[in-house]
């Protein structure tokens, strides 16, 4: 998978955590689940992508890998933080914040 093509997929797995999270009614726990959730979607996407049953030739994962994975992070956690700001303001406005 090109990095490109994995930074779109978590970043929308990102604004998606943010939108689930965004509905915790207590702000810190929420802005630190939508976090972690953006990180483990890369985590995840790393491994599946990376999986020996999709890649049986391949070895294993290298310090390389890794790289690309907290790369893929860094665009993800402002993703989430973004998309549960975003979120959250809606409800707010609209009167479904609880």
């Amino acid at each position: 998978m090109s990095f490109p093509g994995g930074i779109a997929i978590v970043c929308a797995a990102s604004i998606l955590a943010g939108y689930l999270c965004s509905r915790i009614r207590s702000m810190p726990p929420g802005i630190c689940m939508a976090v972690i959730a953006s990180v483990a979607a890369s985590y995840v996407l790393a491994w599946a992508v990376m999986s020996p049953m999709l890649h049986p030739n391949a070895g294993p994962p290298g310090g390389w890998d890794l790289v690309a994975t907290m790369a893929w992070s860094s665009y993800g956690v402002p993703a989430a933080i973004a998309g549960y700001a975003f979120f959250r303001w809606r409800q707010r406005r609209s009167g479904d914040a609880r």
